[in-house]
């Protein structure tokens, strides 16, 4: 908004120089021209008044023709060295009519030129250095960002780093309370069942049939509940997981 507001502002500025510029430039070649008129005028009154006061003079030469041809031929040539003259004279005043303009427009143009030239330097200038500025924030911003990824980056991996050891300690740690509670269970199982199958020897030895059967009851009562307790385990593990 800055650089549009600038330019805008600048641009106001050059509009209303070149006006000014240009209203005196035409003033100056008005006056330039009034004054050339009036002396081309000047000139092409005495012109007309030498061709009159000639024309005159041939007349006067014409009537007096018949008392001398000398004196009308005189007359005639000198009329036309005066014509030659004024015409010769005509010639230089608008050649140099024609040249003090062209100088006077050359200098307008030259002193145009010059403050155009002036003004885009400074607007190429003052592109450069907002280009600069503009290359400059961007690499910082480059920079902040690519810093604070990297941060965050860090942090992130550190957080996680720390949440998965978590997560494989309390793992670790269910695992082995599981496994404790399956070997213990096992081994009371694997110690009831040698138990029984002793007294069941026994009993088989002595004859006695009830404590056969009991020994065999209580050996499904124990399967069963080992069952179930493993099933209860599994089905831990399997949630822990």
């Amino acid at each position: 908004a800055a650089t549009f507001i600038q330019s805008q502002a600048r641009g106001m500025m050059d509009c209303g120089r070149y006006v000014r510029e240009r209203a005196a430039v035409i003033s100056a070649q008005m006056a330039a021209r009034r004054w050339l008129l009036r002396r081309k005028w000047s000139t092409l009154e005495a012109a007309r008044l030498a061709a009159q006061a000639a024309a005159a003079e041939a007349a006067a030469a014409r009537v007096k023709a018949e008392e001398s041809a000398r004196e009308h031929a005189a007359t005639f040539i000198q009329s036309r060295i005066r014509g030659s003259a004024a015409r010769q004279n005509y010639s230089t005043l608008r050649a140099a009519v024609v040249s003090v303009q062209m100088c006077a427009r050359r200098w307008v143009l030259r002193r145009k030129w010059r403050r155009l030239e002036a003004a885009r330097l400074e607007a190429a200038r003052i592109a450069a250095e907002e280009e600069e500025a503009a290359r400059e924030a961007q690499a910082q911003l480059h920079a902040a960002t690519f810093i604070q990824s990297h941060i965050r980056g860090k942090l992130a991996r550190g957080q996680y780093s720390a949440e998965r050891a978590a997560v494989i300690r309390a793992q670790m740690a269910v695992r082995r309370w599981i496994l404790r509670v399956k070997w213990t269970r096992a081994r009371e199982a694997r110690e009831e069942a040698e138990r029984v199958a002793a007294e069941a020897a026994k009993a088989k030895a002595e004859g006695n049939a009830a404590v056969f059967i009991q020994s065999r009851v209580r050996g499904a009562a124990a399967r069963n509940r080992y069952a179930k307790e493993r099933a209860a385990i599994i089905s831990v593990q399997m949630c822990a997981r």
